[in-house]
């Protein structure tokens, strides 16, 4: 990209484009060939995007398209003190995994920079915070940097420095995140507002069919957490349909989900589903008995699905 000036590029792990001139993910019709090129090579069919009467005319009941969450890193966690260490003076663009060697999605962790490939291709980043606890990582992907203790990106000024060699790693230059005089006049002046990352719900996972149990006739609007009684944040494992309360009140949700390897969950506050088995929100008409019955309980009536009729009318 950076020798040719050739800006726009197709992943096809997830079907995403991304513009390096503008450091952004982008959605355009223009893209929709490739796009469905790519989803052709990855399921053997393309994508049916538009236009609406193709999807009208086919035989098979049409389900939602998945509706892509806005998700807002969290400006300070409580583990960046512990777990962020001094970098070292050089990052690798695409360092092969400790482990396994691959190269094509990796993570250097922040504790021992010791670079780790994706849970989408041998989980050993993932093994390596269970197993030493060392929390943060860094993508080499796009930079963003996960919190496995907080379940979330952290976008804050004590990552800067790791994000700053990254950026140098990938582009061969530092990205200037605020103005400098802004910097430098106090370490406790206002870092950059936290970017709102789009985040594409992926439309199947493997874990679906097992899963999933069948949901029972009634749920809580803000059910108490089996364990500790708080509601405040009430997930659903859709297993066992207890209730348990999020990462960031008493982390019994994820608690339960490893315990009993129940990896379906959820939120009774956005009535999203995780996966703890695939790390991504899921997003499938298997899972509309339980989110209709969420939206039933918290507002009275059932979801209407976004059907091609009801966008026609």
């Amino acid at each position: 990209a950076l020798d040719e000036t050739h800006l726009l590029t197709l992943s096809m792990s997830d079907l995403s484009v991304w513009c390096y001139g503008c450091d952004s993910y982008i959605h355009n019709e223009v893209l929709m060939d490739v796009q469905n090129k790519g989803h052709v090579a990855k399921f053997g069919k393309s994508k049916v995007t538009a236009p609406q009467e193709e999807v009208a005319s086919s035989s098979k009941e049409p389900v939602e398209e998945p509706k892509v969450f806005a998700v807002r890193p969290k400006p300070w966690c409580e583990h960046l003190e512990c777990h962020v260490k001094k970098a070292p003076p050089v990052f690798m663009a695409a360092p092969p995994c400790s482990l396994c060697q691959d190269s094509s999605e990796s993570w250097y962790c922040l504790s021992c920079y010791k670079p780790f490939c994706s849970r989408y291709v041998g989980e050993h980043g993932l093994f390596h915070a269970l197993d030493e606890t060392h929390l943060l990582t860094l993508s080499m992907s796009d930079l963003s940097v996960w919190c496995y203790g907080c379940d979330s990106y952290i976008h804050n000024e004590v990552l800067m420095d790791v994000q700053n060699k990254g950026h140098v790693a990938k582009f061969g230059k530092s990205k200037v995140t605020a103005p400098q005089e802004e910097v430098a006049s106090s370490s406790k002046e206002p870092v950059e507002e936290p970017k709102v990352f789009a985040v594409r719900p992926k439309p199947w996972c493997e874990h679906l069919e097992c899963h999933v149990k069948k949901a029972p006739p009634v749920f809580m609007a803000a059910p108490p957490c089996s364990l500790c009684q708080d509601s405040s944040e009430s997930w659903y494992c859709l297993s066992c349909y207890k209730p348990f309360c999020s990462r960031y009140v008493g982390e019994h949700g994820l608690f339960h989900a490893l315990d009993e390897t129940h990896l379906l969950t959820l939120s009774m506050s956005d009535l999203s589903v995780w996966c703890y088995g695939c790390d991504s929100y899921i997003h499938n008409e298997v899972l509309m008995e339980a989110k209709n019955k969420g939206h039933i309980a918290k507002f009275g009536e059932p979801a209407v699905a976004v059907t091609m009729e009801t966008i026609a009318e």
